[in-house]
């Protein structure tokens, strides 16, 4: 869902700038509202997600009360992962001034009419911290029994630090290629929303 609302939200931005539609018409506030769904699915599912893990947890450590698995820790990490996930472009067209000081025009101040799409957009592509979570819940390290008995008898905890580490032992080349493209390609588009 992390996924589908940046691609969503690229779509619209793309479609809107190239001046198929306006901000205020149709086709714009239905893909935001699809947005806005597929937002509202996420928090669902990351809730659902911690959850479980607490539900673990306290399967783990015999416990009897949630309350016990709640750390400061793992509160501040839940409500962090909800903010991230929370902010995306609202439907409707809202605007606001952006001042700049122009260095071409001797220091002359300019006022332009900006959507909020954009400083609310940006922010989405943090949802791709989602993509280690999958990385370490699909990964053979983590899904093997003997994979898991050896990291237990070893104290080895197996989390996203671990699975990133050994994937650039076995694949450095390809590891450091997708993390460089995928970087490249995010800056790009930034910059090219900011202009």
């Amino acid at each position: 869902m992390g996924m589908f609302g940046i691609i969503v939200m690229v779509i619209e931005n793309e479609l809107s700038s190239a001046g198929v539609y306006r901000k205020d018409e149709f086709y714009s506030i239905a893909l935001k509202t699809l947005i806005s769904v597929s937002t509202v699915i996420l928090l669902g599912l990351i809730v659902a997600y911690h959850a479980l893990e607490v539900q673990l947890f306290m399967i783990d450590n015999c416990a009897d009360d949630w309350r016990i698995a709640m750390t400061w820790q793992r509160i501040c990490q839940i409500s962090m992962e909800l903010v991230i996930c929370a902010v995306h472009p609202i439907p409707g067209h809202y605007l606001f001034v952006w001042t700049t000081k122009l260095a071409n025009k001797n220091g002359g101040i300019g006022r332009k009419c900006v959507p909020y799409d954009v400083p609310l957009s940006l922010p989405m592509f943090l949802r791709l911290y989602l993509i280690c979570r999958v990385m370490l819940l699909h990964s053979k390290l983590f899904t093997d029994a003997s994979s898991r008995s050896i990291g237990a008898l070893n104290r080895i905890n197996f989390n996203t630090r671990f699975v990133l580490k050994t994937l650039m032992t076995i694949c450095p080349g390809t590891v450091l290629l997708v993390f460089m493209v995928s970087l490249w390609i995010i800056a790009s588009w930034t910059l090219r929303q900011c202009e």
